[in-house]
């Protein structure tokens, strides 16, 4: 693990607990987690769960007709772009565009956990956790991040 990278997910966890409504938990799959980061072309897949359906990828989206593709294209709801946007303005340091956030609910997470888009699964069952419940975990050898108050 990059230790420049896990400074900055230390800054998006804190970011993340400022910004985001009944924050339950954030988690890293994908490339970073599983050893295949390229530092110059790969992003950073992060999996922010969210208590409040509220913000579910279901909730209040909307389809839009691509004439250049000819397939719709799904818009998601405003709060959830809203709250993308409001993350993404806090964010800085040189890794700041890599990270990748699903932003799932709850039961978004009950309906994906085991798609796998070629990143991985949603490290639901691996030791892939960052943050739960506004408790900070320390443990390096699980890939975990440390998180200071």
């Amino acid at each position: 693990m990059d230790e420049e990278v896990e400074k900055e997910l230390s800054n998006l966890v804190k970011i993340l607990i400022e910004t985001v409504p009944s924050l339950n938990s954030v988690r890293l799959f994908g490339s970073y987690l599983n050893g295949k980061w390229n530092p110059k072309t790969s992003d950073i897949d992060i999996l922010v769960c969210i208590n409040d359906e509220h913000y579910s990828v279901y909730k209040d989206r909307t389809k839009d007709w691509d004439d250049i593709t000819g397939y719709f294209s799904i818009i998601g709801s405003e709060q959830r772009r809203n709250l993308r946007e409001n993350i993404e303005n806090k964010l800085n340091g040189k890794h700041k565009d890599r990270f990748s956030l699903a932003i799932l609910s709850k039961k978004d997470v009950r309906d994906l956990m085991f798609c796998n888009e070629g990143r991985g699964n949603l490290g639901l069952y691996q030791r892939t956790l960052i943050f739960y419940l506004f408790v900070p975990l320390i443990d390096r050898e699980k890939h975990t991040i440390l998180v200071s108050y």
